[in-house]
């Protein structure tokens, strides 16, 4: 009997978050931003996310792998200079 792996495509997504002041609109761009991307039942890493413009706009990104059809949940970490406590969101996604 021959025994066959199925291996599910590996793709690099790349994740980007945008920061913006809630009074005043301007865009965030003394923060540290890092995120932790999580397939189901297993824990990641996290990750930094980098400084980077995107169309004119201070934007906080970086790659990640993901395999095809899996469902993941990414929590994001915000810190910033004049905030004592890091802000904290989780999102859903899933990798095509």
């Amino acid at each position: 009997m021959t025994r066959q792996t199925w291996r599910k495509a590996i793709s690099r997504a790349l994740c980007v978050a945008v920061l913006f002041e809630t009074k005043t609109g301007a865009c965030i761009a003394d923060a540290k931003v890092g995120a932790r991307l999580m397939p189901p039942l297993r824990s990641g890493a996290e990750t930094r996310l980098e400084p980077m413009t995107i169309a004119g706009a201070q934007t906080y990104g970086n790659y990640f792998d993901m395999a095809a059809g899996e469902s993941y949940r990414i929590d994001v970490y915000i810190r910033r200079p004049c905030i004592a406590d890091r802000i904290h969101a989780t999102f859903h996604s899933m990798a095509r």
